[in-house]
């Protein structure tokens, strides 16, 4: 045993925040030498110090026992200081960790360090200018543990605060991909979050409002309060942004946090639009229904192709006269070709519209089902993107129609989704749609349904056309009529 007292004549000046008790645990089978360090350390810092004789028991004190730091001898009897190193990182133990030895070689050293241990000293020497030292490793060693462990609690409440704020934050990387957002903004886009990280911030807009800064990063990446649109589920729903670019070592990334102000756009449009006369009513061109206002949603039952022609065909041609962009989505029922001759035969100059691309005739294939599958937001979201292009190329809005003779029993619940979806959406843009449904492919609950989700329903009775109206519609059309007489 070695009989040492040490006399520090140097007390190791720290500020406020290290003056907080450090637990050392010091590991050693020489027990003299134990007790002079717990006596030096003692004396010079804030430090209450523990023994082991051997690296069982320290792993049994540190089991049962906190600790803030570790010095081990790297010599002793059964595992030596690396050893004991090398269990406690894996085991996930991340303490800090010095090795205090006599061994000063290198190899010994390069070792430890690469284990994980913080500092490597030599015990030999001037007992005052080596336990200086030590004490100094220890104090530097926990400073820096509870620096990160301060940094991980406060990344932690950050990540709370993220998480549960009421107000849409989304985090956006230099090439506009996604790569973070919380829960408000997810319900906000409408989406999960596996569904959200693996797209462009492009593929949210209406009328292709980011793709300058697809060329030019510089421009997306300024700092700014900006008004966003994002077509969601066929609906154009607005943010007000505070955009901050943050440097990070893993490059820029651009924080959007956001309030949620598309109720307020839509009652601003509501009264802009009030007061400039455009919700005015609108010629369908079908006789039974007479005008329209913006916003309409019919469904057509038909028996026959020539059923189909006789209302889409005067729908159409009344909604080019009246500077309409006009869409017509076929099936097997009737052709582009099919449709196409039957709009030259009731307009003369149809092929003068057709030449200006005012209308546009494509199969279902085209637009329902690409790629072979019924995706209902790709096809709503794409409504509205020919919308704000409608709307840009100086339309006065857009009518549309879609046949659904190339439906399956299988995709019915989708679309069924889709049609009240596209109910709650139209209500809200300059559209009116004509939804076309064989009654040999609809049955009594498949009529249900889609009556439902529709404003008017269009159906032939003893050789005439005949309409259903349900009592919202009514009241809408009655006051807009009442309000035009004024």
């Amino acid at each position: 045993m070695v009989e040492l007292t040490v006399q520090s004549r140097t007390e190791i000046v720290v500020g406020s925040a290290e003056k907080k008790l450090i637990r050392v645990l010091h590991v050693d089978d020489e027990v003299g030498l134990l007790e002079v360090a717990k006596q030096c350390l003692e004396l010079q810092g804030p430090f209450e110090v523990d023994t082991a004789c051997s690296v069982e028991e320290a792993l049994v004190k540190l089991e049962n026992q906190r600790y803030d730091a570790v010095v081990s001898d790297y010599q002793m009897p059964g595992k030596d200081g690396l050893q004991f190193l090398e269990t406690l990182r894996k085991n996930g133990n991340n303490i800090p960790f010095i090795i205090f030895t006599g061994k000063g070689r290198e190899e010994i050293a390069g070792k430890a360090l690469n284990l994980g241990a913080d500092q490597y000293l030599n015990k030999n020497g001037d007992p005052e200018t080596v336990y200086g030292e030590l004490a100094h490793g220890i104090i530097g060693a926990v400073e820096r543990m509870r620096a990160k462990e301060e940094l991980r609690e406060s990344e932690r409440k950050l990540r709370i605060l993220f998480e549960e704020s009421a107000t849409p934050i989304l985090v956006v990387n230099e090439n506009g991909e996604y790569t973070d957002a919380n829960q408000a903004a997810l319900n906000f886009l409408e989406c999960t979050k596996d569904e959200l990280l693996c797209r462009h911030v492009w593929d949210f807009s209406p009328s292709g409002s980011f793709e300058n800064q697809k060329m030019d990063p510089s421009q997306f990446l300024k700092a700014r309060t900006v008004e966003i649109d994002h077509l969601v589920n066929g609906k154009v729903k607005t943010l007000l942004l505070n955009v901050v670019p943050i440097e990070t070592s893993e490059g820029t990334f651009v924080y959007g946090i956001g309030q949620d102000i598309t109720e307020r756009k839509r009652l601003e449009k509501t009264l802009w639009e009030s007061r400039k006369g455009q919700n005015t009513l609108r010629k369908s061109g079908i006789n039974v229904v007479g005008d329209v206002s913006w916003g309409t949603h019919i469904c057509q039952f038909y028996e026959t192709k020539q059923d189909m022609i006789d209302v889409l065909v005067p729908y159409f041609a009344e909604g080019l006269r009246n500077n309409e962009f006009c869409m017509w989505v076929t099936s097997e029922s009737l052709s582009e070709e099919e449709a196409k001759e039957a709009m030259r035969k009731a307009m003369p100059d149809f092929d003068e519209y057709d030449r200006k691309g005012q209308m546009e005739i494509v199969p279902y294939t085209e637009w329902y089902v690409k790629d072979g599958t019924f995706d209902l937001q790709r096809v709503l979201n794409a409504w509205i993107q020919r919308l704000s292009k409608a709307l840009a190329d100086g339309y006065e809005g857009m009518r549309i129609t879609g046949n659904t003779a190339w439906l399956e029993n299988k995709d019915w619940d989708d679309f069924a989704d889709y049609e009240r979806q596209v109910n709650e959406a139209i209500s809200e843009h300059r559209m009116i749609a004509v939804c076309t449904y064989s009654l040999d492919r609809c049955g009594s609950a498949e009529i249900i349904d889609v009556v439902a989700h529709h404003q008017l329903a269009l159906f032939k009775r003893k050789g005439k056309w005949m309409i259903t109206e349900n009592s919202e519609t009514r009241q809408r059309r009655e006051a807009l009529e009442k309000s035009q007489r004024r």
